[in-house]
């Protein structure tokens, strides 16, 4: 857990930096500063995956198991607006960790 915090506060510190640096170009209408700060969110897109992948792995570690039989239906979905990315799976509808986040809605 607290890598996943350091993940999480070195994410958050590139997002500040960018953020800083993007409103100085705005302010002084510097094309180049601003341009690097485009070519620098591709790594706090990978930091971001990186987080994602993190709390998905430690969200399995925390799930329930719930036996084979049970009844569900009413399938919950995690990851706000990532299309239809499971968070973190790029693609791979398992990922490898539990995202099935099905609830017995019947009793």
């Amino acid at each position: 857990m607290a890598q996943f915090g350091g993940e999480l506060a070195a994410m958050c510190g590139l997002v500040a930096d960018a953020m800083e640096r993007v409103t100085r170009a705005l302010l002084e209408t510097d094309l180049a500063l601003a341009e690097q700060v485009i070519t620098g969110d591709a790594e706090i897109d990978a930091q971001g995956a990186r987080c994602e992948q993190h709390a998905c792995a430690l969200l399995a570690l925390q799930a329930p198991v719930v036996p084979a039989t049970a009844p569900r239906s009413g399938v919950g979905e995690v990851g706000g607006d990532h299309d239809a990315q499971c968070f973190g799976c790029e693609g791979d509808p398992g990922g490898g960790v539990a995202t099935d986040l099905s609830v017995d809605v019947q009793g």
